[in-house]
């Protein structure tokens, strides 16, 4: 069975948000959220919850595989994470790959308003962003804004 897979890379991400219906969720596992069991015609929405890779103090790329994994509980707090010795102020990169069934519907991510900036791609494509992501307080522009937009079909 041939298996469809979208890759999420969040800089500075701290949570999705979306209604919960129905069936009890998968949650992400070592960054990676297999839905191919999940039944969309009933559960219309789901959190993208569970363990994210995390990248501490690295913009990392889809292609970039030179940075140290770290695994981050989302949604929460990434001074929760050992590798950031408790700093609330840094950057760094969330990615999740997700696994979804071959006839998916149509999908969209709804991005919750966070005082933070954020750089968001799925499959190495720009998605959406808002605010200045940057390595340093003086060049670092959050934003407080919501976004919910359709995720591009693969070709």
């Amino acid at each position: 069975m041939l298996r469809n897979a979208l890759i999420l890379i969040a800089f500075t991400l701290l949570g999705i948000n979306a209604d919960l219906l129905g069936q009890s969720p998968p949650k992400a596992i070592n960054g990676h959220l297999d839905l191919t069991s999940w039944d969309f015609s009933e559960n219309r929405s789901l959190l993208l919850e569970g363990e994210w890779d995390f990248y501490w103090k690295s913009f990392r790329d889809s292609i970039d595989d030179s940075s140290v994994k770290n695994i981050a509980e989302v949604p929460g707090l990434w001074n929760d994470i050992p590798i950031t010795n408790g700093n609330s102020f840094g950057y760094g990169t969330y990615e999740l790959e997700i696994f979804l069934p071959e006839n998916h519907p149509r999908m969209a991510v709804s991005i919750p308003d966070m005082y933070s900036a954020y750089s968001f791609e799925i499959n190495g494509k720009y998605f959406s962003s808002d605010g200045k992501i940057a390595k340093n307080k003086e060049a670092y522009i959050p934003l407080f804004n919501t976004y919910t937009r359709a995720i591009p079909t693969r070709k």
